[in-house]
């Protein structure tokens, strides 16, 4: 029998809900909006519905395994916490919630440049496997720094994200006037916040922390911390020979955030990544690119057996994961559903949502008749096309895509 509200969520859309009514909605949209017309935002998620599974019937599926490793690392089952910043902004706890929660899971916690909890303070809380999601800054001290505190912290691997020169902004955000940099809101944003006094009242101080191993440093060196501080600090001239460079500084398993071209992926196995992360930031970014699943197999075909694929974005089900899985992802990647259950309930939110995720994917695997995630590919079909319109409007689509892929 279920008691509070927390046990009573059985989808990653009653975590959602729940966080919508525990966070003032300004805090609310910092995490579940996207740039532009949110277009890339529910494509993500829409496209994974296209994609069907053929399950394989009177088969054995009494004990099953969800292991894998990625990255050097044991995971219990694919699905890793993806890199976003500033998690303190919904929960206290901001950080170290959702890295005790995966480390208790057996699955990747990945700690972002721009987090409100520092690289040691996050490697001592976190007893499982660990990645450090690298910006390249205009600050090249920092950036060399932070990379090798994460090689003395035992850091798993490095994720260098590599599709963000610029910050696109939320519009949703924007509209409230929420700037992490600047500090106080407009007045109509105080009092949405003020309706929300048990969440105030959890989060007072939470904001003098605001992020130890970016803004204090830079600060220290000398960086005005102003309105257009994230802008000014990402580096908008990186190549991928500056990513070769970082590579070889950090000499471990790399994996680079951001690709969702065969001939990017390439050059960034060329740059030394030994995974590629296909991902279009979640929709947060360039809007208007397409869904992250739409273009894995592409990228899985171009790159060599050795070479590991994380999928990342549209994550909500369980089948979900196991499609990845099917169209050749090693493992995958999310970061909405483990934030919306991080602005409900700390860490047990965290938790419930891994768990939720976890026992869909291990009913979708045995509704297959899959007992180890190497054999879902074969479950896995091509999208559905539903009638000759639809086929000949995939045709041009396809033309056209092919246009704007041309190499320039």
């Amino acid at each position: 029998m279920t008691d509070t509200p927390l046990e009573r969520c059985v989808s990653i859309g009653d975590v959602r809900r729940l966080a919508k009514r525990r966070v003032p909605l300004p805090f609310f949209d910092l995490i579940d909006g996207g740039s532009g017309n949110e277009v890339t935002l529910r494509k993500n998620e829409a496209a994974f519905e296209q994609i069907e599974l053929f399950p394989h019937y009177a088969r054995d599926v009494s004990q099953i395994t969800t292991k894998t490793k990625v990255l050097g690392a044991e995971l219990d089952f694919p699905f890793i916490l993806a890199p976003t910043g500033a998690q303190g902004m919904v929960h206290p706890d901001a950080e170290i919630a959702p890295a005790k929660a995966a480390s208790e899971a057996g699955i990747m916690y990945s700690l972002s440049t721009f987090a409100m909890t520092s690289i040691e303070q996050l490697a001592d809380v976190c007893s499982g496997s660990k990645m450090f999601q690298l910006y390249a800054l205009t600050d090249e001290y920092t950036t060399t720094e932070m990379i090798e505190r994460a090689k003395a912290a035992n850091y798993d691997a490095l994720c260098i994200t590599v599709d963000s020169p610029v910050n696109a902004g939320l519009e949703r955000v924007d509209r409230w006037g929420l700037n992490a940099a600047v500090g106080i809101p407009p007045l109509g944003t105080i009092f949405e916040i003020l309706r929300k006094p048990v969440w105030l009242w959890t989060q007072r101080g939470v904001f003098q922390n605001r992020l130890p191993d970016v803004a204090k440093r830079i600060a220290d060196r000398g960086g005005e911390i102003g309105p257009d501080f994230f802008d000014r600090i990402i580096r908008k001239d990186l190549t991928w020979d500056h990513v070769s460079e970082i590579a070889k500084r950090w000499d471990g398993p790399l994996a680079i955030k951001g690709i969702l071209r065969p001939d990017d992926a390439q050059r960034a196995i060329d740059a030394g990544a030994s995974c590629i992360i296909v991902c279009n930031h979640g929709g947060t970014n360039l809007d208007g690119t397409p869904a992250s699943i739409s273009v894995l197999e592409d990228i899985v075909a171009t790159v060599d057996k050795h070479t590991e694929v994380i999928q990342c974005g549209g994550i909500r089900r369980g089948n979900s994961i196991a499609k990845a899985i099917g169209l050749g992802a090693t493992a995958t990647m999310a970061g909405r559903p483990f934030l919306y259950g991080l602005a409900a309930a700390g860490q047990a939110g965290v938790a419930r949502t891994i768990d939720i995720l976890r026992k869909e994917f291990e009913i979708a695997m045995k509704l297959c008749g899959a007992t180890r995630i190497s054999q879902l590919p074969s479950n896995v079909g091509n999208i559905h096309i539903e009638d000759e319109k639809d086929r000949q409007s995939r045709h041009v689509e396809k033309t056209a895509s092919n246009v704007l892929k041309a190499d320039f």
